[in-house]
């Protein structure tokens, strides 16, 4: 071990929280380690980078960059899933002491009641479940992220996606990402003229009324959502 590494406390509801621990696991980063902190094991986020930085205030700021790309990534797996936050640091010496530090900071926390998502077993790529041998496709998405500043913003715009700026901003990434938004089109699995429908669409209703028309038979904002979620799940597959 390092001089010392850190831990961060998520905050969310367990039913998502859950789901994350079984997608993010060692040995890849981040993952999700359970740490007691008073009555019972909390979960924790973990990233090996965090072990060359000194002050917890660094460390809750990567956290937060992190977790918000997990939020956007994790919303392609389940369109249910609700975006979990970052509270408390834990702080590891090699001594085997711990800091526990309260920063500043506001975690998301909601609850529902009545959903149901279905689980299973199985390698990277399974339902994006995680094996000992390889990362997660979450994990994958994660560093891709790392690496891809377009990527980095799709997962932005994803994890707050609830109007029609987000749906075309998407959409834009998703063109440029590719290379030319005639090749996203031309992709085996995807629908070209429902993207122009969806695309028109988002482009109108983004704007000021009259500017830029609709299509006849405009999609809503729901099934639009969707569709970009499904387009992002197919366009960053290929580039695995």
């Amino acid at each position: 071990m390092s001089s010392s590494s850190w831990a961060v406390e998520l905050t969310g509801e367990r039913f998502d929280i859950d789901d994350l621990r079984r997608l993010l696991r060692l040995p890849f980063d981040p993952w999700i380690e359970d740490i007691a902190a008073g009555a019972e094991p909390k979960p924790h986020i973990r990233h090996s980078g965090w072990d060359q930085l000194a002050i917890a205030s660094d460390v809750v700021a990567d956290a937060q960059r992190i977790v918000s790309r997990i939020n956007g990534a994790a919303r392609l797996l389940h369109s249910d899933y609700r975006p979990v936050g970052v509270s408390n640091v834990v702080r590891f010496h090699a001594d085997g002491r711990r800091d526990f530090i309260m920063p500043a900071i506001t975690g998301h926390f909601s609850v529902s009641l009545g959903r149901v998502r279905f689980r299973m077993d199985g390698v990277a790529g399974e339902g994006g479940v995680a094996n000992e041998c390889k990362p997660s496709i979450l994990q994958n998405w994660i560093e891709l992220s790392e690496r891809n500043d377009l990527v980095s913003e799709l997962f932005i715009h994803l994890e707050r996606m609830n109007d029609w700026f987000d749906v075309y901003k998407s959409i834009e990434i998703l063109e440029r990402f590719s290379g030319d938004k005639r090749r996203v089109k031309k992709m085996t699995a995807l629908d070209g003229r429902e993207w122009d429908r969806v695309r028109q669409t988002a482009n109108s209703f983004r704007h000021a009324p009259g500017k830029c028309a609709a299509p006849q038979n405009p999609p809503s904002l729901e099934e639009s959502i969707a569709f970009v979620r499904s387009c992002a799940q197919l366009v960053l597959g290929e580039s695995q």
